[in-house]
């Protein structure tokens, strides 16, 4: 007797669980933000689904829309417990004049406006003084002096001034505003001191040893970059080493925006991988076993993130490459949207109000496309020319229609030469990468450093260059006005998915005969 048995297709939440998780924790996130639901009803609806699926136990989607449930609970109340004000939050006290003291956590930023100067910073608030009355405060809020002023990170410090909401650019329309960039980090208050206002410090606060070992880390390598290079050049090696963009001159900005390659300017996996690959590769010269080297390689790739700042695109690029290296070490079958899953929750589940930031939006919108769109456009070529499509202009391709809508949705703009112009930038900044990592390493020494910093300083220039050349393409770079909905970058997601899915080699149903 022959039987024929088709192979169950795969299932999202067997296959891939963490996905589902992720789906899920985002999607209460989400609810949370835009249905203004009560705080019972989270808890309420849960109890629901779980008695749901105790009634229908036995059944898997019972027990998968249990765990969906859960997770999207575990989301919103997340969200919900990180934007709640405590009683003493500063935020409580906007509009009225305080005297207020606490520990500085910030970098200093110090820079003429309008011909005067300006200090800022944030505090962490430990006490106020309200209309005379003394009393304890938290809350981070952000420091704006009007004047220059002798403060350090870490300084404890008294001022005055009227706390009020933050304000900036793009508050109105909701898109790219600065006021949830700083809500994203608890700074939900600001504080004008006036040129007459008080500002004194009031002692020195020793640092946590890992905060001061890494300023001295990221101060190390300003010198480096700072000895050896020009200024702009200086500036454009930190946005691509640590993502710091505020030394980078503007018309070099000008011309990553108009190439639509500003994401080379965000720390990503590139920097993280060879962080990761270099120092595995060292400690492999030497008699240490591989679960060490990959212990040692996965700590110092999360110092690096911790050095570089801690945003989304370096965070998500460390916990993925932690958790590749760790299936390496457990010989398991790596899994390029589990492994995105797992980043993201590592980073929503910490601050779930990043699910709103434009950055975390497009790391990992950009990743997301290369893990799907890639492989289905490298199917397309004969395996003669796959390598050299799947490493070059498919991935070009994918991270522009992968990012295209978010791009659009936030600054109106389209970028077509970008399909083009990621072609040369991105080995280019491999490069530049590998030079920079070798100038750290020979900076202490000028023989080895000088030449490694000329040859960086080539590459660096012939990327500019290069770069500048595709803005002077027709129609490469044009902006669209009114800017878009949301509803119409959602169906523009929806058509790419609908597209990506109709593109995606079906399996055939395996054949199993039985015969007695």
């Amino acid at each position: 007797m022959a039987v024929n048995i088709s192979q169950q297709p795969a299932r999202i939440y067997s296959s891939r669980p963490c996905v589902l998780i992720a789906l899920a924790f985002c999607g209460g996130i989400m609810l949370e933000k835009f249905s203004g639901l009560p705080l019972w009803a989270w808890p309420v609806m849960a109890g629901v689904v779980s008695s749901l699926a105790g009634l229908l136990r036995g059944r898997r989607w019972a027990r998968v829309s249990l765990l969906f449930a859960i997770c999207a609970c575990a989301g919103a109340m997340a969200l919900r417990s990180y934007v709640s004000l405590p009683a003493d939050h500063v935020a409580r006290f906007i509009g009225q004049e305080v005297q207020m003291q606490g520990r500085v956590v910030s970098d200093i930023t110090s820079a003429p406006v309008a011909g005067r100067a300006r200090t800022s910073f944030v505090l962490e608030a430990r006490e106020i003084i309200v209309k005379g009355v003394r009393r304890q405060a938290s809350g981070r809020v952000l420091v704006v002096i009007f004047r220059a002023a002798e403060v350090a990170p870490e300084d404890e410090v008294m001022l005055s001034g009227r706390i009020r909401a933050p304000s900036g650019f793009g508050a109105s329309s909701g898109r790219l505003s600065y006021v949830d960039s700083l809500a994203g980090r608890k700074v939900l208050a600001a504080i004008n001191v006036t040129r007459s206002a008080e500002c004194r410090v009031l002692g020195r606060n020793t640092p946590r040893f890992w905060e001061a070992w890494a300023r001295f880390c990221r101060n190390w390598l300003d010198g480096v970059l700072e000895r050896y290079l020009s200024p702009g050049e200086a500036g454009l090696m930190k946005g691509l080493i640590y993502g710091e963009r505020s030394d980078i001159p503007d018309h070099v900005k000008n011309i990553f925006l108009r190439t639509g390659t500003t994401h080379i300017l965000a720390v990503s996996g590139l920097n993280v991988a060879m962080v990761a690959l270099g120092i595995f590769f060292v400690l492999s010269l030497l008699p240490v076993p591989r679960l060490v080297r990959l212990v040692l390689a996965m700590a110092m790739t999360s110092w690096y993130a911790y050095v570089a700042g801690g945003s989304s695109p370096v965070v998500r690029a460390a916990v993925m490459s932690a958790v590749y290296m760790l299936s390496f070490t457990l010989e398991r079958e790596q899994d390029g949207l589990n492994t995105l899953a797992v980043a993201s929750l590592a980073i929503l589940v910490v601050n779930p109000t990043q699910l709103f930031d434009i950055g975390f939006q497009l790391s990992f919108a950009g990743v997301l496309s290369l893990v799907l769109i890639v492989p289905l456009l490298g199917g397309l070529f004969p395996d003669s020319g796959r390598r050299l499509w799947n490493e070059y202009l498919g991935v070009s391709i994918a991270a522009f229609f992968g990012t295209a809508g978010i791009v659009l949705y936030y600054f109106g703009t389209v970028t077509p030469v970008s399909l083009l112009a990621n072609i040369p930038a991105v080995p280019l900044v491999g490069v530049i990468t590998a030079l920079g990592a070798l100038l750290f390493v020979a900076g202490g020494l000028a023989f080895l450093a000088a030449p490694v910093a000329l040859v960086l300083k080539a590459a660096l220039n012939l990327l500019v260059y290069s770069l500048y050349l595709f803005t002077l393409v027709p129609g490469g770079f044009f902006y669209i006005d009114p800017l878009p909905a949301l509803c119409q970058v959602a169906l523009y997601y929806a058509g790419l998915g609908c597209m990506v899915w109709l593109m995606k080699p079906q399996s055939r149903p395996a054949e199993i005969s039985l015969e007695e």
